[in-house]
C-alpha cells in the first residue's frame, strides 16, 4: 500500500509540473520515458503514446555546441545521479519529429517517490533557439571580425550590399539571410517567399561564396554587424 501512495504521490507531482508552457519529461529510472506533458508534445511534436516506455536519450537526441551528442545511456544526467549532483541547467539542440533541428534549455530535477522505487528524473525545458542563434552569430562575428572589417561594405540601391565590385548581396538574398535570422529553415524560407526549397538553397550558397563565410550564422553575424537587417527581423 505504502509503494502505491508513493507513486500516487508521484503521478500528482508529475501533473502538477505538467500544467505548464515549459516542456515537461520524466523518466525512470532504467531512462524510459513515463510522462509527457502536452508541451513537450507542442514542442518535440511526439504524442505521450508514442514515447511512453522509449528511451529518453532516443526521444531528446540533445547535441551541444560543438555537435557532440549529449543523450545517450551513459549520459552527464545519469552520471550526475548516481553522484547523487544533478546538473542545474544545459542549452541542447534536439531534433523535433518533423526533422526540424531546435535550441532548448533544459533544467533537470530528480525526485525519490519510495525506498523501493528507483529515481525518477524530470526534464523541464523551454525554446532557447532564438537566443542560441544569436549567441552562435556573435560568436561567429567576432571569429570573422577582423577579416570582415578589411572589406569596406556599404549599402547600395536602397538595401543592396557591396564589399567590393565582386561581392554583392542582392535584395532576395539579402531577404532570405534576414529570415534565417530568424531561425527558419530552407523548407519554411521557402513558403514564406513562395519559392523552392532547392532555390533558396541555391541563394543561400552564393550568399556564403560572395561573404566568404562557411555557414549561415556567420552570414547572419557579417549582415547583422552592418545593421542590414530590416529592424522587424533582426536577432532578438
Amino acid at each position: 500500500m505504502k509503494e502505491e501512495d508513493a507513486m500516487r504521490r508521484l503521478e500528482r507531482v508529475l501533473r502538477l509540473l505538467g500544467h505548464t508552457a515549459d516542456g515537461v519529461i520524466a523518466a525512470d529510472s532504467q531512462q524510459q520515458i513515463c510522462y509527457w506533458n502536452l508541451s513537450a508534445q507542442k514542442m518535440l511534436g511526439y504524442t505521450a503514446d508514442e514515447v511512453q516506455g522509449r528511451p529518453c536519450y532516443e526521444v531528446i537526441c540533445g547535441r551541444d555546441e560543438t555537435g557532440a551528442v549529449r543523450c545517450h545511456p551513459n549520459c552527464q544526467v545519469r552520471a550526475a545521479l548516481l553522484r547523487e549532483r544533478l546538473p542545474i541547467d544545459c542549452d541542447l539542440l534536439c531534433k523535433t519529429k518533423d526533422e526540424k533541428d531546435t535550441w532548448f534549455n533544459f533544467s533537470t530535477i530528480s525526485l525519490f517517490p519510495s525506498r523501493k522505487h528507483g529515481p525518477v528524473i524530470v526534464h523541464v525545458f523551454r525554446y532557447a533557439h532564438q537566443r542560441k542563434l544569436v549567441e552562435q552569430a556573435v560568436q561567429d562575428l567576432l571569429r570573422v571580425a577582423g577579416r570582415a572589417e578589411e572589406r569596406p561594405t556599404q549599402l547600395v540601391n536602397g538595401g543592396e550590399m557591396a564589399a567590393s565590385e565582386e561581392c554583392l548581396l542582392t535584395r532576395r538574398e539579402l531577404e532570405i539571410v534576414s529570415l534565417c535570422a530568424q531561425g527558419l529553415s530552407a523548407k519554411e524560407i521557402a513558403a514564406r517567399l513562395r519559392l523552392s526549397p532547392f532555390t533558396v538553397r541555391n541563394h543561400m550558397q552564393s550568399v556564403l561564396g560572395k561573404l566568404g563565410v562557411h555557414s549561415k550564422a556567420q552570414a547572419v553575424a557579417y549582415v547583422f554587424q552592418r545593421g542590414l537587417l530590416p529592424p522587424a527581423v533582426a536577432p532578438e
